[in-house]
């Protein structure tokens, strides 16, 4: 049964309608007709099947504004490349994700089991409401054990269930006002991925107080509205920024010729000084640059031009650069002066003090200094500088060889050394953490517990069964995928050789010499040995004396 039909049945409607619908043409299949046809029978709404059968509006506060714009147009208008259920080949998602406790709940409750779409969000790996990790779906591994998630996934997976729930409708500009101050509220519209921002707020905020604090700051513009054509009369659904750039009835868009829709969108994204010429090929269009004349080739781009593709020839492309303030590192604003390439730009400090040739990275980054400020100075106004680190335990710098180079002390006397002054400052700086005695079940089924810890990346593993893998990272021992030594290919021989079973003749075999499984030597107890035999036949006792 598909997630449509499921739709059907839902909301009490026959499968007579149902099979109606999808009579005929492919063209009943669209979204928007399903919806308004059966809309007074309580069928879900067009914006209701993307919030509950798509990622859409949860991931939607977490992207700009253009590429909401982008999938919501594709969805509502069926755009042929394009499908919105998650785990779909053109989405990010490649596989289908599931929890096997909601599909046991399923069946026990007397309904047929189905696939939740918050499993398919973006880095979801654990299930919010049983607490386990979720697996691969697959009808052929149905007795998979169930293995608990991760604290850190779980939070994760939590605080996306309730944006799940409550959908809010919010931009990116309003998400990066609740990290104003933090490196990451600086980085969030640069090069930070979705995932790395919700982390942000996984430990900036609780879920409900992240729903709370969003609550006001919702806009009209974040849903899908019905509009009119002043044209043609045609009514329509379109996103609610979707104007603003350039989209508009898709009955009229279609009279416009593709040269002629690309340079409106255009015109609204930088108000006229950029103008199509004509096609150069299938794939690229000739666009000049009114300002200074220049003329270039770009790829045909629906959705027009990018801060990229400027044009390279005059200032225009920084003018905007300069006059731009940023807080850095060491508490001070200053704002940019002079700028004359993305590697060479001056900036001034609030009293004056000018830095120059930095690079616009560190001015983002907050990582440009006073001009005056040596080195022998920083060490002297930082020594004995106190802060209290992520993990709530107060630190003390106690020598200070170089930014990159620092000694910090922390309130139980444990002392980190050759430290960074920057994660003093992200109060990333923390004791070792002892895990020894931690368990977990691998994926082979086996129980495992840490029995050594040197650090997160070198440790080792014992196995219930006695055996012992060694020098073990810790995101694959949280994630089950430690195996033991004799499992290991690299392994197999070495533990092979010296194993003796019984052959069907009644003589007992020991294997001698292991190159590979199709390649090893057996010996009988009267000393003749036998070449070249394959490890399946020696396990079967197939192994023949000559």
């Amino acid at each position: 049964m598909s997630w449509l039909e499921a739709l059907f049945s839902v909301n009490g409607m026959s499968k007579k309608a149902f099979s109606v619908t999808l009579e005929g043409s492919t063209e009943l299949l669209e979204l928007e007709n399903i919806c308004r046809k059966y809309e007074g029978d309580k069928f879900p709404t067009l914006e209701e099947i993307m919030s509950r059968h798509s990622e859409f509006s949860t991931m939607m506060p977490f992207r700009n504004e253009s590429m909401n714009v982008l999938v919501a147009e594709q969805v509502i208008r069926q755009a042929e490349d394009f499908h919105m259920i998650p785990g779909n080949k053109k989405n990010h998602c490649k596989v289908l994700r599931c929890c096997p406790e909601c599909l046991a709940e399923d069946m026990a409750n007397g309904r047929r089991p189905y696939i939740r779409a918050w499993h398919s969000l973006h880095g979801v790996t654990a299930c919010a409401k049983h607490g386990c990790r979720l697996q691969i779906y697959s009808i052929y591994d149905s007795d998979k054990p169930v293995v608990p998630a991760d604290e850190e996934s779980l939070r994760y997976a939590k605080f996306l269930y309730q944006v799940y729930l409550h959908q809010p409708k919010v931009t990116l500009d309003d998400i990066k006002d609740l990290l104003a101050g933090t490196k990451t509220g600086r980085l969030i519209l640069d090069r930070l991925t979705i995932n790395c921002i919700i982390k942000a707020f996984c430990e900036k905020y609780e879920p409900d107080e992240f729903i709370e604090q969003i609550k006001g700051r919702e806009k009209e513009g974040c849903q899908i509205a019905s509009n009119t054509c002043p044209h043609c009369g045609t009514i329509y659904h379109s996103f609610g920024l979707a104007r603003s750039y350039g989209y508009e009835c898709p009955i009229c868009e279609r009279k416009y010729d593709g040269l002629e829709l690309l340079q409106k969108r255009i015109d609204l994204s930088w108000n006229g000084e950029y103008e199509v010429t004509g096609y150069e090929d299938e794939a690229h269009v000739r666009i000049r640059h009114r300002p200074c004349g220049r003329e270039y080739i770009l790829p045909l781009n629906a959705r027009g031009l990018t801060k990229r593709q400027l044009c390279d020839k005059c200032n225009y492309k920084y003018r905007d650069r300069i006059g731009r303030k940023a807080t850095m590192n060491s508490g001070e604003t200053c704002r940019i002066i002079a700028y004359r390439s993305s590697m060479d730009l001056d900036v001034e400090f609030e009293d004056g003090a000018v830095a120059k040739h930095t690079t616009y990275t560190n001015f983002k980054l907050g990582m440009i200094g006073r001009p005056d400020d040596t080195p022998e100075e920083q060490a002297k106004r930082r020594l004995g500088e106190k802060r209290t680190m992520n993990c709530g335990l107060e630190a003390e710098i106690i020598r200070y060889g170089a930014y990159a180079d620092i000694d910090v002390r922390f309130e139980d006397g444990y002392i980190a050394r050759h430290a960074a002054y920057k994660e003093f400052l992200n109060g990333s700086i923390r004791p070792p953490i002892d895990r020894v005695g931690e368990t977990g079940i691998m994926n082979n089924g086996l129980k495992a517990t840490i029995i050594a810890y040197r650090k997160h990346i070198d440790m080792d593993v014992l196995f219930e069964d006695g055996s012992v893998a060694e020098h073990i990272d810790y995101k694959n021992f949280t994630e089950g995928r430690v195996a033991r030594p004799q499992d290991s290919r690299r392994n197999r021989g070495k533990f092979r050789i010296g194993e003796k079973r019984i052959m069907k003749c009644g003589l007992e075999a020991e294997i001698i010499s292991y190159r590979k499984s199709d390649d090893m030597d057996v010996r009988f107890p009267d000393g003749v040995i036998v070449k070249n035999v394959q490890y399946t036949n020696f396990k079967r006792g197939m192994v023949g004396h000559p």
